[in-house]
């Protein structure tokens, strides 16, 4: 079976793109993806959330989802040349590190070189067009730009850094139960596990979870469970049934009612919506939607907001 690679990020559109003098980019923002732009020569001027900086050749500029940016003027007389790549990124400790570094510095030499690698595997046409090796090279030079940030996270606050639910601020048997969920999801978990396991009386742990995130652990479980199985629908080829049965479902009926309750369409329904060859470009344009859903992103806060009381 060929299985999409599970990454924390994913390429949309690479394109090589050569500006010439007076042109600009009028300020605007992405809403569900990211922008790097790598110059490769010329200079240029742009503009990140009211902060104007000057790229010269092997400066790095990205923008975040909702990041106003624009691109002014190039001096009279001269043109800039830079890649270009969007892609958006699936990792909350990627997205929450985002927040802290500069959305403009010079490129190092690995950077320099994980640019290179992506831009091979992923622009134009040909036998060379790997795009899972530029996923790869993809998710390196992210972890690598946002390395420093995510080290210095010390322990006592890892809750910033979780994969699938912000826990910031909740009491620390509330992160340690979503912590214990999020490794155990695909067996049986019961509040006397998670007790047994992180030190906690069940009922200390009922009362914690619900103050925190105002939902039961039941239904904590049910939605780390829903959120992996929104993985698989999107990323691998498994069938429906391998789907629910590796995330902790007993039957393909309660996995259904659950994830259209959380959802709001079935499972089967939520694959179709995302077209084929979504992540694939040619010449540097991509027939991804922005319109398509992202994979359960905001869930369990949608979730939580549509309970009645």
């Amino acid at each position: 079976m060929d299985n999409k690679v599970v990454l924390p990020a994913d390429i949309l559109w690479v394109c090589d793109t050569l500006y010439s003098e007076n042109y600009q980019v009028k300020a605007h923002a992405h809403i569900t993806y990211y922008h790097l732009i790598y110059i490769r020569s010329g200079v240029c001027r742009v503009t990140v959330n009211g902060q104007t900086h000057e790229l010269s050749p092997g400066m790095v500029m990205v923008a975040m989802p909702e990041d106003v940016h624009s691109i002014h003027q190039i001096p009279e007389g001269s043109e800039v040349r830079f890649w270009e790549i969007k892609f958006i990124v699936h990792s909350r400790s990627l997205n929450n590190a985002f927040k802290e570094i500069d959305r403009v510095f010079t490129a190092d030499e690995v950077e320099n070189g994980l640019l290179e690698d992506i831009i091979h595997n992923s622009y134009g046409t040909g036998r060379h067009i790997n795009i899972t090796a530029g996923r790869f090279y993809l998710a390196a030079l992210l972890y690598h730009i946002c390395g420093d940030v995510m080290n210095s996270c010390k322990q006592e606050n890892i809750s910033h850094y979780l994969q699938g639910i912000d826990t910031s601020n909740f009491s620390r048997a509330t992160v340690e139960t979503v912590q214990y969920v999020e490794a155990n999801y695909m067996h049986e978990v019961s509040l006397e596990q998670i007790g047994n396991a992180i030190g906690y009386y069940k009922n200390y742990i009922s009362t914690a979870v619900k103050k925190d995130l105002s939902i039961t652990v039941n239904e904590l479980l049910s939605f780390v469970r829903i959120q992996k199985a929104a993985e698989l629908l999107y990323y691998s080829d498994y069938s429906i049934k391998q789907i629910y049965t590796q995330t902790g479902f007993k039957n393909i009926n309660h996995f259904t009612r659950i994830f259209k309750k959380m959802v709001g369409i079935p499972p089967a329904q939520y694959r179709r919506s995302f077209p084929d060859g979504v992540l694939e470009t040619t010449h540097g344009v991509s027939n991804h939607d922005d319109s398509v859903p992202m994979w359960v992103r905001g869930l369990l806060r949608d979730y939580i907001e549509s309970k009645p009381g």
